[in-house]
């Protein structure tokens, strides 16, 4: 299977899912461009948009529990 099918078949397997990012590192480029880590954030976001699934983030990891519990 194709790189690209394989992303198409997890795209549409993604339909009506919750994803919440969590513990998101930034790389060493975003504390020099805080837009870059932005950018990249939104990259995902419209990523996972175009697939039907929901976005959460949970900057702090405490705060997982609080958004599953809102799902």
């Amino acid at each position: 299977m194709r790189k690209r099918d394989e992303i198409r078949l997890m795209l549409s397997a993604a339909r009506s899912m919750e994803v919440t990012a969590s513990n998101v590192t930034r790389l060493p480029e975003d504390n020099h461009d805080p837009a870059h880590h932005a950018h990249r954030r939104d990259g995902w976001w419209q990523i996972v948009d175009a697939a039907g699934a929901h976005w959460k983030i949970a900057p702090d990891p405490t705060e997982v529990t609080l958004l599953l519990g809102d799902s």
